[in-house]
């Protein structure tokens, strides 16, 4: 992440992120079942942006968004010849303390 801007106590940021795949599991109402056979890209890569605020001399707090560029989905999942698209998207939210 790089910070696009500041005031003060509180900065913009922005930047590339990757991820890796450790797991994908699949909650219904049958309970917890493996999914990694539908999210078989081990690697996704996105972008992120957010503000991050300076509340203490050592502790800050920062939100971000990450929206990933690439489908992670690579096979039919509704009719045969029909291809859905997926990307990664979730908030994060952080507590940081500086050592």
């Amino acid at each position: 992440m790089f910070t696009l801007f500041r005031f003060k106590l509180l900065s913009l940021e922005a930047g590339p992120n990757t991820s890796i795949k450790l797991s994908a599991k699949e909650i219904s109402d049958n309970g917890k079942k493996d999914a990694s056979d539908r999210f078989n890209k081990p690697f996704d890569f996105g972008i992120s942006g957010g503000v991050r605020a300076i509340i203490g001399e050592k502790i800050s707090i920062a939100g971000r968004y990450y929206h990933g560029l690439g489908s992670v989905l690579q096979f039919p999942l509704v009719a045969p010849n029909t291809f859905p698209t997926g990307s990664s998207k979730n908030i994060q939210f952080s507590l940081l303390y500086l050592l």
